[in-house]
């Protein structure tokens, strides 16, 4: 219907990542990532200092050497976590760290484009689990409206096509974060087997961890 193509024309979609985030949209027919503070990637770093200014990505990084108690990596690595961070005398959960980062994300992309998206998509690390509340949540401070939160290991299986492989494995490697999902196809639906987390690995070889866990994952879905 019309008023479906002038919803989905409208969504933009959101990576909230460890290491960095970003924000993208489909321009004729192409999808692109909109730079913000002349950047596509922006380090995922906040700084809230004792006078209540706030700096995100580089500038954050900026302040590291002189602010560094005030300083936090990766927020969305506690989603869901039901702990926030410590940030001098005061505690931030990571839902507002994360919404402070959407907004920034948002005014971003309103600069670029001329409008403040009103409805994302959001993609998360695949080991935060059930984050989605969390994601939500902070989505709602940034007063955004957040449509479908996926996991990055879906999201990529998702922009490879449906048709092209029944069994995916999605390493993510990112600078903050190391994660790993298995995924099966059946029909049009994509299910999770199984994803681990750099928290969950502990002290076993991280390649001998993966293949066997792997392997029983997917003997099981045969």
């Amino acid at each position: 219907t019309e008023a479906r193509k002038n919803a989905l024309f409208t969504l933009f979609g959101v990576e909230l990542g460890v290491s960095t985030t970003a924000i993208g949209h489909v321009r004729n027919g192409v999808p692109e990532l909109i730079q913000i503070d002349e950047e596509e990637l922006v380090p995922s770093a906040i700084c809230l200092t004792p006078d209540e200014d706030v700096y995100l990505g580089h500038a954050a990084l900026a302040q590291v050497g002189t602010a560094l108690e005030h300083t936090v990596l990766g927020p969305c690595r506690r989603l869901g976590a039901g702990r926030g961070f410590a940030l001098g005398q005061r505690e931030v959960s990571a839902e507002q760290l994360c919404a402070l980062q959407l907004m920034h994300l948002l005014d971003g992309a309103a600069a670029a484009c001329g409008r403040r998206p009103e409805r994302v998509v959001i993609a998360i690390p695949s080991h935060l689990g059930d984050a989605g509340g969390a994601v939500i949540r902070a989505a709602a401070m940034a007063k955004v409206e957040a449509v479908e939160i996926l996991d990055m290991a879906t999201a990529v299986a998702l922009s490879l096509g449906r048709d092209r492989w029944r069994h995916m494995l999605v390493v993510e490697l990112g600078v903050g974060e190391v994660g790993v999902s298995a995924l099966v196809r059946e029909g049009p639906d994509l299910h999770p087997l199984a994803t681990w987390g750099v928290d969950q690995l502990h002290d076993e070889p991280m390649e001998a961890r993966w293949a066997a866990q792997l392997t029983d994952a997917l003997a099981r879905s045969r």
